[in-house]
């Protein structure tokens, strides 16, 4: 779209239910993701001295947010499992050798400390049209969930993840 012109060059809005998720690490997460938060990210200004009044200016360092997901819990619970071993084992609450397993984990196989998350967005046609990628992942969160032998109403198990990333790049797909 040009200045002189203000029509722009698509009409489609953007869909949010059309998206695909990929967790290298943990591929039972997967199939099982019904939500994905893509976050936001700010630059914090900086002020710059003045004898009249403080000029704020671009700041340095980017913060981002975190990216959340919303999952179905299995009957097996394998996609829960995935994240509770990645998060009980870096935070080695038995002993150090959970940790020593993450950190010694061949990189190649995402079974490390980090890994790999790719956000695809797809078009009305169901195909690749954005790439998220969070580069260096990790679940700092695992939300619970509620059992009840006496509310029928309640539907699926649903359980809350949250990871930090040490950055994020969105790329489009042609």
């Amino acid at each position: 779209m040009s200045a002189l012109d203000k029509n722009p060059v698509t009409t489609n809005n953007l869909l949010p239910n059309r998206f695909i998720f990929m967790l290298k690490r943990s591929p039972n997460v997967n199939f099982w993701v019904q939500e994905v938060e893509l976050p936001g990210f700010s630059i914090n200004p900086t002020k710059q001295p003045n004898p009249f009044v403080d000029l704020p200016i671009s700041g340095d360092h980017i913060d981002y947010d975190t990216l959340g997901i919303t999952m179905l819990v299995d009957e097996q619970l394998s996609n829960y499992l995935e994240i509770y071993n990645w998060m009980k084992g870096l935070g080695f609450p038995d002993n150090f050798d959970e940790y020593a397993v993450l950190q010694d984990s061949v990189p190649i196989l995402d079974k490390g400390v980090k890994s790999e998350i790719i956000v695809f967005l797809l078009n009305g046609q169901q195909q690749p049209r954005f790439q998220f990628v969070f580069h260096d992942a990790f679940p700092f969160a695992l939300g619970g969930w509620c059992l009840s032998a006496t509310d029928e109403t309640l539907g699926r198990v649903v359980c809350h993840a949250a990871f930090k990333y040490s950055t994020f790049d969105v790329t489009p797909i042609t």
